[in-house]
């Protein structure tokens, strides 16, 4: 048990959300989007996916971009799946890079990257 009173036993914690705040993922998001939906007949432009993908969670994205015949198990897939290629280019690519001034921050915090 923790007992509050004892300094020693506090300890900080920053806690971040990936896209925004660690860095920008938008564009990757939007490239992965461009090669799944191409084979539909989709171009997705930057205008396109600010109106119809940003902000949404994937099951509405693809409820309204797949066709009529997919399931919901379907859409909830194909989700999945755009996810899966979404770690596997920022993990293979090494795209991603802190936004300005994330790392500084964790050095003053001193929390070991």
């Amino acid at each position: 048990m923790m007992n509050n009173n004892n300094p020693q036993q506090l300890q900080a914690i920053l806690l971040f959300n990936l896209d925004g705040t660690l860095t920008h993922t938008d564009h990757i998001h939007m490239l992965i989007f461009k090669q799944l939906m191409q084979p539909f007949g989709y171009e997705i432009t930057e205008e396109f996916y600010k109106e119809r993908i940003t902000g949404k969670h994937n099951p509405e994205i693809f409820r309204h971009l797949l066709p009529s015949t997919y399931t919901h198990e379907e859409i909830i897939a194909f989700g999945e799946m755009k996810e899966e290629k979404f770690r596997e280019y920022v993990t293979s690519e090494k795209c991603m890079q802190p936004l300005l001034g994330l790392l500084e921050l964790l050095s003053e915090s001193k929390i070991t990257i």
